[in-house]
């Protein structure tokens, strides 16, 4: 019988499945929806990319769920499965909850590509299950004070601040004083949040950068990329230590002393810089010296030259704050 339903119209429209984030020194990385392992998940069949086992949590936000372990495959269906040798060890981190799965396809990426990504998300969270491997590297750069609203985050909190209305913690390893206040700033009373500020654990070391460029016709895009640095949202720092001006007498000299204390060197490839002589001195300088560099495009829509001292090897890679990110961390 056709019209009006009414006991239809009396049940909720299902909520859309937004998928998750999670944050990272690389930046945000938005996973799909988390599906209930095994039972509702289904692999994205062939598919390469970051997987993640979660279990849920009210105290983590916005979405309530709990990293346990992040992992990289080249295939999701082999990987994501109840044959996993880590499957006992999520069972047990996720206690009484129920499992869940999200998946990062990474489509067309190298096994180097998903394993940067993966380091980056277990050094950020910390996720029990992981702590079974040796990770290092970017961990520093995942100071909780710069985490975007909409990353999942934890609030961590010891037990003599829950007398203040805080729920429980969750984590095994001790959260830093700081990144407890800051996280419970609607709960905690501003005296304690100006105790977590006074308090606040000192920001990672930036890279030391020794950028080249051809000064006749780039000195523009030297600036930009200081510039995008200093960028509250930029995932990485650099200190610049680039010849500002052209230098007179012994330059070469003085570029090497420069590029002697720099931790990696950025050549900035414009359209004419296969004729920058200068360009070509300073990466036979940081070649000579052992300095890890890389060619970053400077235009966009601009066809940009090689310095001819660069290695055949050498990529030219599009200028963007991901590919920065991961470059400036030894990814290439």
């Amino acid at each position: 019988m056709g019209g009006f339903n009414y006991f239809a119209s009396l049940v909720p429209p299902a909520p859309k499945l937004a998928g998750i984030s999670f944050n990272s020194g690389l930046g945000l990385k938005s996973f799909g929806e988390p599906l209930i392992f095994p039972g509702f998940f289904s692999p994205l069949v062939g598919g390469a990319g970051i997987y993640v086992l979660l279990a849920a949590d009210s105290t983590w936000q916005p979405r309530q769920y709990r990293p346990l372990y992040f992992g990289e495959t080249e295939n999701f269906s082999q990987r994501v499965s109840t044959s996993h040798e880590h499957y006992g060890d999520w069972k047990r981190a996720a206690g009484s909850s129920l499992l869940y799965v999200a998946q990062l396809p990474m489509y067309g990426s190298t096994q180097q590509d998903r394993r940067l990504v993966e380091k980056a998300l277990v050094d950020w969270y910390d996720p029990p299950v992981n702590k079974t491997c040796s990770y290092s590297g970017i961990a520093a750069l995942g100071a909780l004070f710069n985490t975007p609203p909409t990353a999942n985050k934890v609030p961590p909190v010891p037990s003599w601040l829950t007398a203040l209305g805080a729920p429980p913690s969750s984590p095994k390893s001790p959260p830093t004083l700081y990144s407890v206040l800051s996280n419970l700033q609607p709960r905690v009373p501003s005296q304690a949040m100006t105790l977590g500020k006074l308090m606040a654990p000192p920001k990672p070391k930036p890279a030391r950068i020794f950028t080249s460029f051809d000064f006749d016709h780039d000195a523009a895009l030297r600036m930009l990329l200081v510039n995008q640095a200093k960028h509250p949202d930029t995932p990485f720092e650099i200190h610049d230590w680039s010849v500002k001006e052209p230098l007179g007498g012994d330059w070469k000299e003085k570029v090497r002393q420069k590029i002697r204390q720099v931790d990696q060197v950025i050549v900035i490839c414009g359209e004419y810089t296969d004729t920058a002589a200068g360009v070509d001195i300073e990466i036979k300088i940081a070649q000579e010296l052992g300095k890890p560099y890389f060619l970053l495009k400077g235009y966009k829509d601009k066809f940009c030259t090689r310095p001819k001292a660069a290695r055949p090897e050498d990529k030219i890679y599009v200028w963007s704050w991901e590919n920065l990110g991961i470059l400036i961390h030894g990814g290439r």
